[in-house]
């Protein structure tokens, strides 16, 4: 589930998408408003799941959103839903897919185009009345999950994005030199006119030594499309909202699926705690499998159950996929692949059927069939997948940490701000891992990371700079 900017007020959207639903004929003005909304929010996902997808695998990307919670949240009305849905259908803007599962997951859709060169402000006055205006802002806060505020606020209150540091980024990644900073609006106008040509991603590809392919191509565009957005995101993270899933209970918020260069950009909004940390659950999907394993009370061969607590599950596995074991923990492409192919073949299958017929958990059988007949057991739950069931154990040990610390829960991770590097983080370290001891008798391994510090004199400097430059 991906979250992006929903509000009542305006949108910030690519001005090819704008042009394409004012073009659409069987739309009124406020059906195209709504119709943009849906279609940057299903682009904003298509982009990130493309970004994360394998550039080998042929299997193709749809944003899975259902029709009714479509329907709740924008349209308000099923027949309204379906008309601008077939609308887009028709102009070729996006696709629906076929399959589907029951009570699990619906029918996605794929955006048409992708390529992103100049993004707009549209205002909804122009679009809806203010009747219309009133009855959105009605469904909208309706969808709003009363129960998650207190992690929103957190979210509000201690983050902020740094001007200087997400300059630095944008011009090493994007090659654009953002020449205004005093202004928020202004900056966010520049970053909205970034382009993203064909050819320079080709020269980038080119520059990189690697084989130029049109679903490169595509991938390396999704990605930069992607990262737009998602600046645009952070840089009025006010805005956000945040969201719970309906099957394993995560929180999706603005931070929960940024990159980490883009992390390394957001700062503490307190100078008293200028200090920006995060404390991660290693090998947290490995380690939660086994917590379900455990709590069946299955037996599993014990070098596998040593190789997950020792955060070795990847290496274990990806040897049996013919990987050397060494690169999987130095090679960060590797290990990205390996991971991928994991979470593909074991974790997300969509059904008993989708993992027993691949040949990579049938490798996993041979060599270690007490674990994969443990695997086939707990994921053997009908209507949930084990990917859900394992969010859900994330969810109910990892959440009340956050929230007894009045910190930011991204998944298996809980980021804070704190006023030193090392007091509140072991407290949270020792949070997170007495929980598992008591109800599992085991523990995970967790990191902690520096994500940024807040530098005042940088900060003084910085804008000192940029103010005289302006002049």
């Amino acid at each position: 589930m991906i979250v992006s900017i929903i509000v009542m007020e305006y949108i910030r959207i690519d001005k090819y998408v704008k042009d394409r639903i004012d073009s659409i004929v069987e739309l009124d003005f406020s059906d195209k408003y709504l119709s943009m909304i849906l279609l940057n929010k299903i682009l904003f996902s298509y982009n990130y799941l493309s970004k994360q997808k394998n550039i080998e695998d042929n299997e193709e990307i749809f944003v899975r959103k259902s029709i009714e919670s479509i329907t709740d949240g924008l349209f308000g009305k099923k027949e309204i839903t379906y008309k601008c849905i077939r609308a887009l259908e028709k102009y070729n803007l996006i696709k629906r897919g076929e399959s589907y599962l029951k009570n699990e997951y619906s029918k996605g859709f794929q955006p048409l185009f992708s390529i992103s060169n100049k993004f707009t402000t549209v205002r909804a006055k122009d679009y809806l009345s203010s009747h219309q205006i009133t009855n959105l802002r009605k469904r909208i806060e309706k969808q709003r999950n009363k129960e998650l505020e207190w992690h929103l606020e957190n979210l509000k209150r201690d983050i902020e994005i740094d001007l200087f540091l997400l300059t630095l980024f944008i011009h090493k990644f994007f090659g654009y030199e953002i020449k205004s900073y005093t202004d928020r609006e202004n900056y966010i106008e520049q970053v909205m006119n970034i382009e993203i040509k064909e050819e320079d991603i080709v020269r980038e590809l080119e520059q990189e030594g690697v084989k130029i392919t049109k679903k490169r191509i595509k991938k390396a565009i999704d990605k930069k499309c992607f990262y737009k957005q998602k600046i645009l995101e952070l840089l009025e993270l006010e805005r956000t909202e945040i969201v719970k899933g309906e099957k394993g209970g995560r929180h999706y918020h603005a931070l929960s699926n940024t990159p980490t260069a883009l992390k390394s950009c957001m700062v503490s909004r307190n100078k008293k705690k200028p200090y920006l940390l995060q404390v991660d659950i290693k090998n947290s999907q490995p380690f939660f499998l086994l917590c379900l394993i455990e709590k069946a009370k299955l037996e599993i061969e014990e070098s596998m159950k040593i190789a997950i607590l020792n955060g070795k599950f990847y290496e274990r596995v990806g040897e049996l996929w013919g990987f050397n074991s060494w690169d999987i923990t130095d090679n960060k492409r590797v290990r990205k692949i390996v991971k991928e192919m994991v979470f593909r073949y074991l974790f997300f299958c969509k059904t008993k059927e989708d993992r027993l017929e691949n040949d990579k958990f049938q490798k996993i059988k041979e060599k270690y069939p007490l674990f994969a007949s443990a695997v086939e057991q707990v994921a053997d739950v009908e209507g949930r997948t084990l990917a859900s069931l394992l969010q859900e154990i994330e969810t109910k040990e990892v959440l009340p940490v956050v929230k007894k610390f009045k910190a930011i829960g991204i998944h298996d991770a809980v980021v804070l701000i704190a006023v030193d590097k090392q007091e509140q983080v072991e407290r949270v370290k020792e949070e997170l891992l007495g929980r598992f001891r008591k109800k599992y008798k085991m523990t995970p391994q967790v990191s902690i990371e520096l994500l940024s510090e807040r530098n005042e004199e940088m900060f003084k400097l910085f804008k000192s700079v940029c103010y005289k430059s302006e002049k």
